[in-house]
C-alpha cells in the first residue's frame, strides 16, 4: 500500500541519516517544498544565509501540489514546506513564523497625487494564481467588491508582475512580505490598502521522520532565525493600513 510505503521510506531515511552535521563542510542537499510564491519570497534570503554558513550545501526546491503535500514530506521526497499552508495530519509538525495580509501594489515612481487618487474598481488588476497561495481568496474578494471584471490578465507565477505593473499600468493585489519586498527594490509602490479579508498564517511544516535529523534541525533553526517574527506581516509600518472595504479607494487626508 502506498501509506506502508511511505512510512518505510521515511524510517529508512532515518536510519541513513548522519549523527551529526558539520555546515562548514557538509555537501547535503536538502530538498524543500515552495509554491511560486514561496520561492519568489523565501528563496533568496534563505540561500544566502545557507551558503554563506554552509558554502557547499545544495538546495532543491521540489514544489508539490497541495494534495500530495503530505506524500511528499512523508517520503522525504522533501525534507520541509513553507507556505500558506494548514495541514492536520497528525505525522506532520508545524511551526508559526508569521502572519500575512494581502495589499495592492502599484506601478513604481508613482506620485503622492496618483496614489492618493488610486479607485480600483477604475483599474485594471493583474492575478497572479500560482498554486499553494492565496488566489481563491482574492478571486472571492474582488467578487464580493465588484471588481472580478477589472482583472486584466492572469498569470501563473509573480516573476512576470514588475514590467506588467510599468507596461500596463495595472494594479495587483500580493501578500504584503512580497509586496514589501517589490518596492524597497524599486519595482512597485506598496500603496496604503489592504484586503478586507483576515490574515494567513505562513507555516514552516514538516514530516516527524526528520525530527531527529541534526541537518534539517539546523536548516529549519536558519529558517525560524530569517522568517519567524510576529511584526513581519507589519513590516515597518507606523500605523495599521484600513481593512474595510472602503480601504481599497484612497483618498487624501482631510486637513
Amino acid at each position: 500500500m502506498p501509506e506502508i510505503r511511505e512510512h518505510l521510506s521515511g524510517i529508512a531515511s532515518v536510519l541513513n541519516d548522519a549523527t551529526t552535521f558539520d555546515p562548514a563542510n557538509s555537501r547535503r542537499t536538502f530538498r524543500l517544498s515552495l509554491s511560486g510564491l514561496g520561492e519568489q519570497v523565501f528563496l533568496g534570503p534563505l540561500a544566502q544565509r545557507v551558503f554563506e554558513l554552509a558554502p557547499q550545501v545544495r538546495l532543491e526546491n521540489v514544489s508539490s501540489p497541495f494534495q500530495n503535500l503530505y506524500r511528499t514530506l512523508a517520503a522525504r521526497e522533501s525534507e520541509l514546506a513553507i507556505g500558506l499552508l494548514e495541514l492536520q495530519e497528525p505525522q506532520l509538525r508545524q511551526c508559526h513564523l508569521f502572519d500575512e495580509d494581502y495589499r495592492v501594489i502599484g506601478p513604481p515612481g508613482l506620485s503622492p497625487q496618483r496614489t492618493a487618487a488610486v479607485d480600483l474598481s477604475r483599474e485594471r488588476l493583474v492575478m497572479a494564481v500560482p498554486s499553494l497561495t492565496y488566489a481563491d481568496d482574492v478571486e472571492k474578494v474582488l467578487s464580493e467588491l465588484g471588481m472580478a471584471e477589472n482583472v486584466c490578465m492572469r498569470i501563473r507565477n509573480f516573476g512576470a508582475l514588475p514590467e506588467l505593473l510599468v507596461t500596463l499600468g495595472a494594479f495587483a493585489i500580493v501578500p504584503a512580505y512580497l509586496g514589501r519586498r517589490m518596492s524597497a527594490a524599486g519595482q512597485a509602490t506598496l500603496l496604503d490598502m489592504i484586503l478586507p479579508r483576515g490574515r494567513q498564517k505562513v507555516q514552516l511544516v514538516w514530516h516527524m521522520n526528520t525530527m531527529q535529523d541534526p541537518g534539517c534541525i539546523w536548516l529549519r533553526k536558519q529558517i525560524t532565525d530569517l522568517f519567524q517574527n510576529p511584526d513581519i506581516g507589519e513590516g515597518a509600518l507606523k500605523t495599521e493600513p484600513r481593512r474595510s472595504a472602503e480601504s481599497l479607494r484612497i483618498r487624501p487626508e482631510q486637513t
